[in-house]
């Protein structure tokens, strides 16, 4: 498992790693315990600094908890290797998606409309569910991408 600082964050995030390239670095994510809630996604422009947190069997069970939810709901390989693969892969699948930008506290659920060389444009919705705007959002603003989350699931079964 890993720790990450982000930039500008007081709170760290960690997970177990599924896949990292140039531009993101794709986690289980394990907000708590044994649990699992999605797959987190960083920009790795904003990783200030990762430390190693060295627990084999915690690693173990939430990597085979997680190979059991990928064969029950049918998830394609987690690879991504930039924004564009990453995004891409959201739009035609009409998956919803939780931003994280500058504020820590703050999180934006949307789906992706288009997608452009450094940026994408995405519809955001309150929590009721109802369409608060479409939004131009640059790749360098932002810092964590959440998906395949409890709420980001729920919120795709209630906006139908």
């Amino acid at each position: 498992m890993i720790k990450y600082k982000l930039t500008k964050r007081k709170n760290k995030i960690k997970g177990v790693v599924l896949n990292t390239s140039k531009e993101l670095t794709v986690l289980i994510n394990n907000p708590v315990d044994y649990q699992i809630d999605g797959l987190l996604i960083i920009n790795n422009s904003k990783i200030e600094k990762e430390s190693l947190v060295l627990d084999e069997l915690k690693d173990y069970i939430i990597t085979d908890k997680f190979k059991s939810i990928c064969i029950k709901n049918n998830y394609q390989k987690i690879e991504y290797k930039n924004f564009q693969d990453l995004f891409y892969y959201l739009k035609i699948n009409e998956i919803f998606c939780e931003l994280s930008l500058t504020k820590e506290d703050s999180i934006y659920i949307g789906r992706v409309i288009d997608i452009k060389h450094n940026s994408i444009d995405i519809d955001f919705y309150t929590t009721d569910f109802n369409l608060l705007d479409k939004a131009y959002v640059l790749f360098d603003d932002i810092t964590t991408i959440k998906i395949f989350t409890d709420y980001s699931l729920t919120f795709k079964e209630f906006h139908k």
